[in-house]
């Protein structure tokens, strides 16, 4: 099963409303929100309809400590100086920047995919190298793979795992994980639920994020 785009907008929505908080900041759901990460709005196109997706902005802030294995002093973002932010309250420090991501429709390939961007506080986008060294990535999660300045590319895949490009409705320049083979290994979960009708959809939607969190670390909310 692939996704339709009626149905992927209504997956986000229902997503949006199981993992949503209370109006005081409450969790509706703590076990749930420990898996499944939060804090998305549902987002549509100004004119045309049919293009919603999912967005977020999260901030981190880096801080400087020593490597042991070659003790060369180095930025790392450490995983505690996670948080979600808004637009309101994204400029930070000096040493801090901030990922906006999105969970577009792939008309493609039928599924959801990973639209990114990624800026120091400065307003400098952040190069391929230091995205793939950030937190967003789990450790030693990316394959090894030939890094240009503009993609990251496996040597036994005829597309780049990880590359740039416009937004399917912003259009502004993004960067993307690749959503070939998704459809694939979100049914092989699919096929060990029981669940139908709207149920089924939300559940693809989850199944989804369950795959992504294998590479890519969303954090939790609070963290």
């Amino acid at each position: 099963m692939s996704l339709t785009r009626p149905l992927f907008d209504s997956a986000c929505k229902a997503y949006i409303q199981k993992y949503a908080y209370t109006n005081d900041g409450d969790r509706i759901d703590n076990e749930a929100l420990s898996k499944y990460p939060s804090g998305w709005s549902w987002n549509e196109h100004r004119s045309v309809l049919g293009l919603g997706y999912l967005a977020r902005l999260v901030s981190y802030t880096a801080t400087t400590r020593r490597r042991r294995d070659d003790n060369v002093e180095e930025c790392v973002l450490e995983d505690s100086a996670f948080e979600i932010a808004d637009d309101a309250t994204a400029e930070g420090p000096p040493n801090a920047f901030t990922c906006r991501q999105y969970i577009v429709f792939s008309s493609t390939f039928q599924v959801p995919a990973l639209y990114f961007s990624m800026h120091h506080n400065t307003g400098a986008p952040l190069t391929l190298e230091e995205i793939t060294e950030s937190p967003l990535f789990r450790p030693q999660a990316l394959p090894t793979a030939a890094m240009t300045t503009f993609a990251l590319d496996t040597v036994d895949s005829a597309f780049a795992l990880l590359s740039q490009g416009d937004h399917p409705t912003l259009g502004t320049p993004c960067w993307y994980l690749h959503p070939c083979h998704t459809a694939e290994v979100v049914e092989e979960i699919m096929n060990e639920l029981d669940c139908v009708g709207s149920q089924r959809t939300l559940r693809w939607l989850e199944a989804w994020f369950m795959v992504l969190c294998n590479m890519v670390d969303f954090g939790e909310v609070g963290r």
